[in-house]
């Protein structure tokens, strides 16, 4: 499995093994911004953001029974955005995160947001990432399911 299927595999495991949602950081924020700084923090291996943005911390209190398979469950996430990080280190960093495609519901209420990755290594492939994003009435929240 490449480095960029792990990499879906993993935010999609984490946010469908805890049903989470996380939030973009204004309520100016458009689907499209909240994707990418989601995105742009898990290739630069931020994961105390992907985390805060996903709200991995606030998942189980501290005292509940499964906060220590959590805590065993983010060091792994966290293990696999360091491996993506140093892929996207071999590729000369990152160009550009942009937004190429966003797709609404009906409602408009979930929207899906495809995003490109670009390395400035020449000749390096780019890479797409897809995130799903609701709306609450007044922010986008990520929810990569």
């Amino acid at each position: 499995m490449s480095l960029s299927r792990l990499s879906s595999f993993i935010l999609a495991l984490a946010v469908a093994f805890f049903c989470l949602s996380g939030c973009g950081k204004s309520e100016t924020a458009t689907p499209e911004s909240v994707a990418c700084e989601l995105v742009s923090a898990a290739y630069t291996g931020d994961t105390a953001k992907v985390f805060s943005m996903l709200k991995l911390n606030k998942a189980v209190p501290n005292d509940a029974p499964d906060r220590e398979k959590l805590q065993e469950f983010m060091g792994k996430l966290g293990s696999a955005f360091e491996e993506l990080k140093h892929d996207t280190i071999k590729k000369g960093g990152i160009a550009s995160v942009k937004a190429v495609k966003t797709e609404y519901t009906e409602d408009r209420q979930d929207a899906a947001v495809t995003v490109e990755v670009s390395y400035k290594k020449a000749g390096t492939k780019p890479d797409t990432q897809q995130v799903k994003l609701h709306y609450t009435g007044s922010i986008w929240e990520a929810v990569l399911l």
